[in-house]
């Protein structure tokens, strides 16, 4: 099942291959998951190294924008399909850069929510999982079988 918001309007598969990849790895979140991102009108900006400017299309609803540097392509898939589920994290969950509040707090239940999808939270980032167990109890999350392993 292809998303609305997957589209990938501004993701070129033939220099953002990792990017691309990552974001085919999201269609296998929960469905209930998918419809609430499906709700939330996002735009992808994925440019190529070297990009000096664009002009995009602002979202008709006044949805979000997840941008995506260039430089992600030089890190491990891995590490790039957790980049991408943690930004999809933030739009499950209603995050914005624009808004006040404890940023550890989001970026803590961000990633403990891509946990819970069962993806792997780089080490640098473990100590944000401490607020799994919260998360769980208040959003009813729990992780899905061999959680951690994609």
């Amino acid at each position: 099942m292809k998303e609305p918001w997957l589209r990938w309007p501004y993701i070129d598969s033939r220099f953002r291959s990792k990017t691309h990849k990552a974001f085919a790895k999201a269609l296998e979140l929960p469905q209930d998951v998918l419809a609430i991102l499906n709700e939330r009108n996002i735009t992808v900006h994925a440019p190529t190294a070297g990009s000096h400017g664009l002009v995009l299309p602002a979202p008709a609803n006044r949805g979000v924008l997840i941008y995506l540097d260039a430089c992600l392509e030089e890190e491990s898939q891995s590490y790039v399909n957790y980049v991408v589920m943690h930004e999809l994290a933030h739009v499950f969950r209603g995050d914005s850069a624009l808004v006040s509040g404890d940023l550890t707090e989001r970026e803590r239940l961000a990633d403990a929510l891509v946990a819970s999808w069962g993806f792997r939270v780089p080490k640098h980032r473990k100590g944000t999982l401490s607020g799994y167990e919260e998360l769980r109890a208040s959003e009813g999350f729990s992780p899905p079988e061999g959680a951690g392993a994609k």
